[in-house]
């Protein structure tokens, strides 16, 4: 198995990126979803309670909002929901890439490959990547404030830093079946390295 990771800023294309590869009857394990699906656990959001106190709850549950802001604007805060987090994610990922030891490709999709040190765990790193411009009126059109947007990116290296790190680019300003030849070569490529 050659394990991919599949990186980008918000709003550079990744998901669009990681549902062609599924198109393309490739697992996309995605780390956004495990993170939401680990935050609905009771255990979780006990412990987000333990940790911050009922301030950040809304109608019973920790507040996601706040949360978020909370993480971009106070170091402290965002240290204590990594600690909350990250050794969850981690279990869950080994989990569910053992559960595809046998397949060729699997692609982790994580925002946050170059930030937090994890190029090691790849085989590859596969950059998204789209100019700043573009990303904004993409997370605009996700319903994100300007300061929002710009907050969340500048929490995150930018992509043109990374593309010399990356072992492939993917240029998501491209038309959609662009991307989709493009991702189908390299996948196919490969599968062909796997095997020698």
């Amino acid at each position: 198995m050659i394990l991919i990771g599949l990186t980008g800023n918000a709003g550079s294309g990744k998901s669009t990126v990681g549902n062609i590869l599924r198109e393309l009857q490739h697992t996309v394990i995605d780390v956004d979803l495990i993170v939401d699906e680990l935050y609905e656990l009771d255990e979780v959001q006990a412990e987000i309670h333990d940790v911050f106190g009922p301030c950040v709850f809304k109608d019973g549950a920790a507040d996601k909002d706040l949360l978020r802001t909370m993480i971009f604007s106070q170091e402290t805060a965002k240290a204590k929901i990594e600690q909350i987090f990250h050794p969850r994610v981690h279990r869950t990922l080994a989990h569910r890439v053992a559960e595809h030891k046998h397949e060729e490709l699997v692609f982790i999709e994580h925002p946050l490959i170059y930030e937090k040190g994890l190029v090691s765990d790849f085989d590859q790193v596969w950059l998204c990547h789209a100019p700043r411009d573009v990303k904004m009126i993409r997370l605009a059109e996700r319903g994100l404030s300007l300061k929002g947007a710009s907050n969340l990116l500048a929490n995150q290296i930018p992509s043109e830093q990374s593309v010399s790190k990356a072992d492939i680019v993917i240029d998501t300003t491209k038309p959609l079946e662009s991307m989709k030849v493009t991702l189908a070569i390299e996948c196919a490529r490969n599968k062909t390295i796997g095997v020698a």
